[in-house]
């Protein structure tokens, strides 16, 4: 992973952070939404990967 996209990752849950706790929701509540988008992201770039892979294949 490139450090602009660990550092935009950083970013983006820092500022995630902000809004939850702006929600007040409990721990687990948090965990779960981090959890999803996590495995969200991961999909994203999968996707791109294969996408990546299939043009390069043409």
């Amino acid at each position: 992973m490139n450090q602009i996209t660990r550092d935009r990752i950083v970013e983006v849950r820092d500022e995630l952070d902000k809004w939850i706790d702006g929600k007040k929701l409990r721990l687990w509540q948090k965990e779960l939404i981090l959890r999803e988008l996590l495995e969200y992201w991961q999909m994203e770039t999968i996707v791109e990967m294969i996408k990546r892979v299939q043009e390069g294949e043409k």
